[in-house]
């Protein structure tokens, strides 16, 4: 019997040991990072730096070539249109200054004539898209279509609306430098004491460029005036970016240097791109986009830098999962899901995305688990713990 207990203890302790050896043969769960598909807000947002300007500026330009007055004026200093800002004492012209001084005016009165043109042709522009706004407000009254197709009608006019006003700001700038020019050429050969050079509207000295009494030349800007308080937006991004944009798209502006986070709204796209050379030497076409302030921040001036986040589509209650789950798997994404400590693989389809998130269409619920960043050790099946 003692013989029997004494086998029985030894067969017992050799279980063990190869029940040891066994667990500890066996895979051990994986660690990983895990992340819960939640439901919430979601953007899709073009994100790009820009500057302030202010909208309607002037800029202060003598007419002829001569000795210029020192100027006493400093920036923030308010002025009235037609109030004198400095005088500008003319030099003998001779042929090859009379010359230029005629093709300037010939150049500053074409550009105005294309600024007239440019200003019926928004109208007309405009006046299509009011018809069109009054047509697809009768066809929502009727039901037939979305309040979203008629408020897009709507930004369509607002957005010209603006550009509209922009274009006559153009016009009546050119129209000064014109009356200007010809004043100035009006005042060679003739004895005076010198041109007054008045300031073309009323508003605040934005900047001095020529602060002591020298001798210019015509056409040198000599200060810029406008409304500090009329600041728009100027982000310039990627062609391929700007396709996506729209007149009235909302404008979340960062990285301002304020605690606050500004809002604003696209005005308007132009027309035409430019070629940038990015900071790694490659050349890029990029689009001027123009935005106007929701309200306007005391804080910035002209020519601020800014961070905007310029809103191309937006959601409320978006099911939406880390971008960092997904992972192709042939022509589909894929995510692996957590399920009783062990990954299963399952497709997804998905919808819209930014940087961070991408919104699920089909393929997973709200509260499922998933991995981030899956490595290669993560297959369908494996036994995974989270960190």
């Amino acid at each position: 019997m003692r013989s029997f207990w004494k086998y029985f203890r030894w067969v017992l302790l050799g279980l063990v040991v190869v029940g040891l050896i066994v667990v500890s043969l066996l895979p051990k769960p994986i660690p990983v990072d895990i992340a819960e598909v939640s439901r919430g807000e979601m953007i899709v947002a073009v994100e790009a730096e820009g500057v302030t300007r202010v909208r309607d500026l002037f800029l202060v330009a003598v007419p002829t070539s001569g000795r210029l007055s020192r100027i006493e004026l400093e920036e923030g200093d308010l002025v009235k249109e037609g109030s004198i800002v400095t005088t500008i004492y003319p030099t003998q012209m001779n042929p090859a200054q009379r010359s230029e001084l005629e093709a300037q005016i010939s150049s500053i009165e074409a550009l105005k004539q294309s600024s007239e043109a440019n200003v019926e042709s928004l109208k007309d522009q405009l006046a299509q898209a009011r018809r069109e706004e009054r047509r697809l407000k009768e066809l929502l009254d009727a039901g037939a279509i979305s309040r979203q197709q008629y408020e897009q009608a709507q930004l369509a006019v607002d957005g010209l609306e603006d550009q509209l006003e922009s274009a006559k700001f153009a016009v009546r700038s050119t129209a000064k430098q014109v009356e200007a020019a010809k004043s100035g050429r009006a005042a060679y050969g003739e004895n005076t004491a010198g041109i007054p050079v008045k300031a073309p509207a009323s508003g605040s000295v934005l900047r001095v460029f020529e602060e002591s009494e020298r001798v210019v030349m015509a056409g040198t800007p000599v200060m810029a005036v406008g409304d500090p308080k009329g600041l728009e937006i100027v982000v310039d991004v990627l062609s391929t970016d700007a396709v996506k944009i729209e007149p009235g798209d909302r404008i979340i502006i960062d990285g301002w240097g304020g605690n606050k986070t500004l809002e604003g709204i696209v005005r308007y796209i132009e027309p035409s791109a430019f070629t940038k050379i990015s900071a790694l030497g490659i050349e890029e076409q990029r689009v001027n986009v123009i935005g106007m302030f929701s309200e306007y921040p005391d804080m910035l001036g002209d020519g601020y830098r800014v961070v905007a986040r310029i809103v191309t589509w937006e959601g409320k209650s978006v099911l939406h999962v880390p971008a960092s789950a997904l992972f192709r798997n042939g022509d589909d994404w894929a995510v692996f899901v957590v399920q009783g400590g062990t990954a299963t693989r399952s497709s997804v389809t998905v919808g819209h995305r930014n940087s961070f998130e991408v919104e699920v269409v089909e393929g997973l619920s709200e509260g499922d688990q998933v991995i981030l960043h899956p490595s290669n050790q993560i297959e369908d099946g494996v036994q995974v713990e989270g960190r």
